[in-house]
């Protein structure tokens, strides 16, 4: 009986079960995340933020993508990041469980980048390319920047995928018909073996997805309709998910500009929920200094300072949709230890001559004329004090000119915490009157059971807070939108005579940047609404979100109520003036001291 033919190792080494198990366990190795490690702090922050919401904005080749979908797949997957440190990166959010509903959500913008980019980048080899590290004894992700790597690319190959295979139901495929199905990759759901449902979802339908509660969802880059965002948001709700967007800053979609303003602000006040992440190309160790040169000489050569700052810093560049032309060059007082923009001025300008006189004197004149504006709420109050200066200062003759002295910005101060705050920050000033919010004043305070104008100016009177022309009382801000943002903008123009190229007309409206930080970061964040009539998009004049900006909603009350007294001469008042006479100015405000009152005024009325 011939013997049967037993291949010999040696000749067919796939066939020895040692030799092919070691040879796939080496291919596992290769898998992206098993390979995978952030390369600058920025990236790695992606990887150790506890935020519940992460903006990750970045420019062109930062590594966004690779970052963000890697964190992604490590929050699915239940597999920990290896970090700079080569330490295992806890994980922050909660595994997936077989038998359990575990959702995860993408958000492509069309089907074609559900089929070309998402599926590519989660199943997919070829994210990016490793080669074998003879000292490190592992395989390592290929960095050109690294001589010893680049002249060895011949041995570089592309990392395995960030979801493996074997990690996949593969029966639990379904594809979508109207974008190509299977034979283009574009997939609607697919089942991990850990009980991970992974599904994608364009944001050019119509009507965004509704219903289902979710894990964790990733916008990939620009969605096609803002409002889909609040809705994909509110399927978190029930597991309290995670949401991440990872985007260069571009500006097609306000959502997404709203959404880092959020995040930042967040910051500002500690709240750990919120994070924006900027990635920038200059800070991408994996790619090489010439070839990151050549592209900023590129971007460069098409003559666009602000493309350079966008595509290689990762810079949003919204000054077209700004609100308001504020500029710390054009409008900023300063004293001398913060001079940034604003080095010394011709003192026969309206602007010299303010600024030498608050750097000389280390404030404004007490006899200048003092308005208080509030836009008050539960979560956050803002106070701007403006000062209205005479028409000759000094000697030099100047048209009327608000200068905003300086803020306050009151987190959860009630009524009285608001007025002791204002009054002890009066220091020795007085005030000409005070102006709040028309729309939360007429509200009934919860507590108080009366108008929060009521609360705040019986808080005001137990203090002996008060104003010469309101006493303890408001006027009510203006609410006619467009007529206060208008006024603002005038008030803010810096324009040459167009009769005489030698001279300006002077803003009407000064800023001192050492007391008015939240003023001007807002200054910066307030931007225009956009809206699409008839498949036509066009920046309007209102403002987007004015809710979210207590500090302008608070300087538009203070010009629209100063705006026809400053245009009359009357927004400075002489302290010589206001009289104890019986019947005048004076007299009346000494007797309404005595009482709280709703609101009374003795001056335009409600700038409307």
């Amino acid at each position: 009986m011939p013997k049967r033919h037993i291949s010999n190792s040696s000749d067919n080494p796939t066939a020895d079960p040692v030799i092919r198990a070691a040879t796939v366990l080496r291919e596992r190795e290769r898998d992206a995340l098993r390979v995978y490690r952030p390369g600058n702090d920025a990236q790695e922050r992606i990887h150790t933020s506890p935020a519940l919401t992460l903006v990750i904005s970045g420019a062109n080749r930062s590594g966004k993508t690779v970052c963000s979908f890697a964190e992604a797949a490590s929050r699915m997957l239940g597999s920990s990041i290896i970090g700079r440190d080569g330490e295992p990166i806890p994980l922050r959010f909660a595994v997936p469980k077989p038998k359990e509903n575990f959702q995860y959500w993408f958000i492509g913008h069309d089907l074609d980048h559900i089929g070309q980019t998402l599926y590519r980048v989660l199943f997919e080899p070829g994210l990016f390319y490793v080669i074998w590290s003879p000292t490190e004894e592992r395989w390592v992700s290929w960095n050109e920047s690294i001589r010893w790597h680049s002249l060895n690319i011949a041995k570089r190959v592309p990392a395995g995928p960030l979801i493996p295979s074997d990690m996949i139901d593969e029966q639990s495929w379904t594809w979508n018909p109207q974008g190509g199905g299977k034979g283009s990759n574009c997939f609607e759901s697919v089942r991990l073996k850990n009980g991970a449902v992974i599904r994608a979802f364009p944001s050019s339908t119509p009507q965004a997805k509704q219903g289902d509660p979710v894990r964790g969802i990733v916008v990939d880059e620009d969605v096609k309709y803002g409002e889909h965002v609040p809705e994909y948001m509110a399927r978190l709700a029930d597991f309290g998910g995670w949401f991440m967007w990872p985007a260069w800053p571009h500006d097609e979609n306000y959502m997404l500009s709203n959404l880092i303003d959020g995040c930042e602000k967040a910051a500002e006040e500690g709240d750990t929920r919120f994070e924006h992440i900027k990635l920038t190309l200059t800070e991408n160790p994996f790619i090489d200094a010439d070839k990151k040169r050549l592209q900023i000489d590129r971007f460069a050569m098409l003559g666009d300072e602000e493309m350079v700052q966008s595509r290689v810093e990762g810079e949003r560049h919204l000054e077209a949709r700004r609100m308001y032309d504020f500029a710390a060059s054009v409008h900023g007082i300063s004293s001398e230890h913060i001079l940034r923009a604003v080095p010394a001025l011709n003192p026969e300008t309206p602007r010299g001559i303010i600024q030498k006189i608050y750097r000389r004197d280390g404030r404004l004149p007490l006899h200048w004329t003092r308005y208080v504006s509030i836009d008050p709420s539960t979560r956050r109050t803002a106070i701007l004090v403006g000062c209205v200066c005479p028409s000759e200062v000094e000697g030099l003759e100047i048209q009327p000119t608000l200068v905003l002295e300086y803020e306050l910005v009151l987190k959860r101060f009630n009524p009285y915490q608001v007025a002791e705050a204002l009054q002890e920050s009066a220091d020795g000033r007085t005030f000409e009157a005070f102006i709040i919010d028309a729309h939360f004043g007429r509200q009934v305070h919860q507590a108080a059971g009366m108008a929060t104008w009521d609360v705040f100016a019986k808080a005001f009177d137990d203090i002996k807070l008060y104003s010469r022309s309101t006493g303890n009382g408001f006027i009510p801000g203006c609410d006619k939108i467009a007529d206060r943002c208008a006024w603002v903008r005038d008030f803010l123009r810096d324009t040459r005579n167009t009769h005489n190229a030698r001279e300006y007309y002077h803003p009407r409206m000064f800023v001192i940047l050492d007391r008015t930080p939240e003023t001007q970061k807002e200054f910066l964040r307030y931007y225009r609404k956009k809206e699409v009539i008839a498949g036509v998009e066009r920046v309007t004049e209102l403002p987007e979100n004015p809710r979210k900006f207590d500090c302008m909603q608070s300087l538009e009350y203070l010009v629209a109520y100063l705006h026809p007294l400053m245009a009359s001469g009357n927004g400075y008042v002489e302290v010589e003036a206001v009289k104890e006479e019986p019947g005048s100015l004076g007299d009346l405000a000494k007797r309404i001291m005595g009482r709280a009152s709703k609101y009374i005024h003795l001056g335009p009325g409600q700038a409307a």
